[in-house]
């Protein structure tokens, strides 16, 4: 039955305690069904924070793009010597703040109390990614980092101190996670998108943008691949990374490989971006197969290896959502806003589709919170259209 509308003038006073007592709740049977775990990756994590202890440096260059969970996770272990469970708390409180700030950020985008709750709501119900808090892993504080992007980004009015505070918030993603770079790359786009009406007035200054942009993107990605060499998993047939290890195990499916037989790949060129698009080039049939198998696997959130059950909760609640989704989005009126989040999309499923798709679904992240924001509005239109139709 759907309630009055008049009960919507009091709704809005509850939203932010319902939203609290969710987030304690869902927070408190994550720590029960899990507990902490140490997986392989939250182990390196911990181990490069007390290297960083030991020895007052990262231990390797590149740790750089992760360096802020790194020593967020060395200061709580130097106050609290061997364990792991206060940064989990610290991880679960911002998390706590970043779903506020999906609140905040849709409905301000919409005007509307009631696409905050459902962003809030669809944000601390996303279970693929609400669980990574309580991992000392990288995931749970990019994932926040972004919602609070994206909240500043629906109150950008263009001033001095919004574009510096647009660069310490990029600046963070980028030194949390290197797909930060996704990131950076659409605030580009959504300060391009905001400025345009004087950036077109200045075809100079335009074309001088436009190549400043190209040139970024060109070296974060030379850069990204510099570090991480996908060539080989294209020349195994990999299309989620390592899936040869797991051959004649249960894990294993067909799905996860690609013919590899007849893949032309050089082994003396160095690791970069131009590598990579070498490889395209020589082997577009296959690179192509295994790249739409990676961005099917990232936009569906479906593994073969899943149980039924869980994929068909996967499906049922990633087509809701898309579908909010492109309700939300087609009632934005925030032009940048839309440009943003419709550039983090689209960036992450190329960055996919040329590198890899994981085991786990933590890739979907970059694009989650933007997704939200917008079915937030999409949940909110919804409920308002059919108490409309109802007193009609």
């Amino acid at each position: 039955m759907i309630p009055n509308p008049d009960t919507f003038k009091i709704v809005p006073r509850l939203h932010p305690w319902i939203l609290l007592g969710l987030w304690f709740v869902i927070h408190m049977v994550l720590l029960w069904h899990y507990g902490i775990r140490m997986l392989y990756d939250a182990q390196v994590i911990v181990q490069l924070s007390d290297y960083l202890l030991d020895h007052g440096k990262l231990q390797e260059t590149h740790q750089l793009f992760y360096s802020i969970p790194i020593g967020l996770l060395a200061i709580f272990r130097l106050i609290f010597p061997g364990e792991v469970l206060p940064f989990l708390i610290f991880q679960i409180l911002i998390s706590g703040l970043a779903s506020w700030a999906m609140y905040k950020a849709s409905a301000e985008l919409f005007h509307d109390s009631l696409a905050g709750f459902f962003a809030g709501v669809i944000f601390l119900f996303w279970w693929d990614s609400i669980h990574w808090n309580v991992v000392t892993m990288t995931e749970s504080l990019m994932r926040s980092i972004i919602c609070f992007l994206i909240l500043h980004l629906v109150r950008f009015k263009g001033e001095r101190a919004d574009y510096l505070k647009l660069l310490g918030l990029l600046t963070l993603l980028v030194l949390t996670r290197p797909t930060g770079i996704i990131v950076v790359l659409s605030g580009i786009i959504f300060c391009l998108s905001y400025a345009w009406n004087q950036i077109k007035q200045r075809p100079a200054v335009t074309a001088i943008v436009a190549l400043l942009f190209i040139v970024i993107a060109f070296l974060g990605a030379d850069q990204m691949f510099r570090r991480w060499d996908f060539t080989e998993q294209y020349a195994q047939g990999n299309v989620i990374t390592y899936a040869n290890l797991v051959e004649a195990n249960p894990l294993d499916h067909e799905s996860l490989h690609v013919e590899s037989g007849d893949i032309r790949f050089d082994t003396t060129q160095q690791p970069s971006l131009s590598k990579i698009l070498s490889f395209i080039r020589d082997n577009p049939t296959s690179f192509l197969k295994a790249g739409f198998l990676k961005i099917g696997f990232l936009v569906s959130g479906v593994r073969p290896y899943y149980s039924t059950l869980h994929n068909i909760y996967t499906v049922l609640w990633l087509l809701g959502i898309y579908m909010l989704f492109a309700f939300g989005l087609r009632r934005a009126q925030n032009i940048p806003i839309k440009f943003f989040t419709i550039a983090v999309i689209v960036l992450n499923c190329l960055l996919i589709g040329m590198s890899t798709v994981d085991w786990d679904n933590r890739f979907y992240i970059p694009m989650e919170p933007g997704i939200i924001m917008m079915a937030g509005g999409g949940g909110a239109f919804l409920v308002r259209r059919l108490q409309s139709s109802k007193k009609a």
